[in-house]
């Protein structure tokens, strides 16, 4: 059984004063800067789906398949000294992590189920796909928290309707993802923000007696952020009193922040009446503990990873006994119809050859039959 917490000597929980290390779900639309945004993280890795990161001075991985993503993931948390490298690990985007996702799943229940054919992710029985999916990609999220890492998980938008069928139907700007998809980021993050553009009237457009516009209206579009669920935008975050919205601005967005965890500390001093070096005291052991969940998060990734590698290697020796055991098969009948001492054969043979489960006798039995071949020619 695992060890559990002395719930007698349990401290309050302080939040972390590094907003890089929070999981945040940011969508906007395209050639928004959301990019760029996860650049600016201290100490970022982005995993690259769409190249968006390819023209800026930062570390990043293009990504392909969903395979590449958990390999990437397994180094991060079995190799300890990246903590000190990356920080902050972000998805741009998730739109294309999690197809990357489903296809990973369809080729996998499609190797376990042979008998049928699963070329879409739907056609996974009783909507089985969206528990696997759900299991597959929070269980790589999970690994990288455990081990101390941040998540950012960048995605396009669109304009929902809800309510449908209804006298109160309305709009709203969400991530352009399945409602399943999305009720699972929403779940993960901490913050779920926005981004949008708004325009705004400066000044009116004029007209002369015969409402013919003779001058344009003035307009001014910007870039914001929806921090909060309105009526324009599904958004959220960690801690109430935030703004609705705020420049798209992120050192405005990391002050919002300051003052918003800073202010839950206060409150929290207050309630547990809490002085500055018992809240440093508490902190040292949170850290303490993250350590020990990331020492334990490697033991297991590592164990993984052994029992990967010793799979691979036994398919290998598998296929390559296969190989062998054909071309067994292949040379004596060619033996025989040569009218090569049946006796000579059998003897080399010691039985079915089908029947082998060693490479090294394979090979020894193969070199036999070629050097009994050889002394007939």
């Amino acid at each position: 059984m695992a060890d559990v917490l002395d719930l007698g000597s349990l401290e309050p929980n302080i939040p972390p004063t590094d907003f890089g290390l929070y999981t945040t779900s940011l969508a906007a639309p395209p050639k928004f800067g959301k990019s760029t945004w996860c650049t600016l993280y201290s100490k970022p890795l982005i995993f690259d789906f769409e190249e968006g990161t390819m023209g800026k001075v930062v570390f990043r991985v293009p990504i392909a398949k969903w395979a590449e993503v958990k390999k990437y993931i397994r180094q991060l948390v079995s190799k300890p000294e990246l903590k000190e490298k990356y920080n902050t690990i972000c998805f741009d985007t998730v739109n294309y992590a999690l197809e990357g996702c489903k296809q990973y799943i369809i080729d996998n229940y499609q190797s376990d189920h042979p008998e049928k054919l699963i070329d879409t992710f739907n056609k996974i029985p009783y909507g089985g796909g969206n528990e696997l999916l759900s299991k597959e990609f929070k269980g790589e999220i999970n690994k990288l928290k455990r081990a101390g890492y941040g998540i950012v998980l960048v995605s396009h938008i669109k304009d929902k309707t809800f309510g449908k069928e209804t006298e109160n139907e309305y709009s709203k700007t969400v991530p352009d993802l399945t409602d399943k998809e999305r009720n699972m980021i929403s779940a993960m993050a901490d913050f779920l923000l926005i981004g949008d553009f708004e325009t705004s009237t400066l000044e009116a457009a004029k007209k002369n007696d015969k409402d013919k516009v003779i001058k344009d209206a003035v307009v001014e579009t910007k870039r914001v952020l929806y921090l909060r669920t309105n009526e324009s935008a599904e958004a959220g975050f960690r801690w109430p009193g935030c703004p609705e919205k705020i420049p798209f601005d992120f050192d405005e967005f990391k002050r919002v922040f300051s003052e918003a965890v800073m202010e839950e500390i206060e409150q929290g001093k207050d309630k547990f009446k809490l002085s500055d070096s018992k809240i440093t005291d508490i902190r040292n052991s949170l850290d303490l503990r993250r350590e020990t969940e990331q020492l334990a998060s490697v033991e297991e990734e590592l164990s993984k990873d052994k029992l990967e590698k010793e799979k691979e290697r036994s398919e290998k020796e598998k296929a390559e006994l296969d190989d062998i055991v054909i071309n067994i098969m292949a040379l004596a009948k060619e033996l025989q119809a040569n009218n090569t001492d049946v006796k000579a054969i059998n003897k080399i043979l010691d039985g079915d050859p089908r029947s082998l489960t060693s490479v090294d006798k394979a090979k020894d039995i193969l070199d036999k039959l070629g050097a009994l071949e050889k002394n007939i020619i």
